[in-house]
């Protein structure tokens, strides 16, 4: 997982999302807190909400530039190799709240 982290740091997840357990992450409030989002979603709807974020948004975090617009910039994933992206999904999706 410590490899997933790494990709989730170098494609600038954490200057948004919180994660547990990541002091990096503390003062990042602009995105959804992703801490348990393995207890949410399952690793093809994390992809999918990497891909494309503005398929899924909560009220909270609409865009003013319009309701169906995520804050959130497509194509953060671009610049990581497969095998991060993977690993990134992974890092998530073991982000788990029991």
């Amino acid at each position: 997982l410590e490899s997933g982290q790494k990709a989730f740091h170098q494609a600038a997840c954490a200057a948004c999302h919180r994660v547990a357990g990541d002091p990096a992450t503390t003062h990042a409030i602009l995105g959804p807190d992703l801490s348990g989002v393995g207890s949410r979603f399952d690793p093809q709807a994390l992809l999918e909400s990497i891909i494309h974020p503005s398929l899924v948004i909560g009220e909270k975090y609409r865009n003013p530039a319009g309701p169906n617009v995520s804050s959130m910039p497509p194509g953060l994933i671009n610049g990581l190799k497969k095998e991060q992206v993977l690993d990134l999904i992974a890092y998530l999706a073991g982000q788990i709240i029991e």
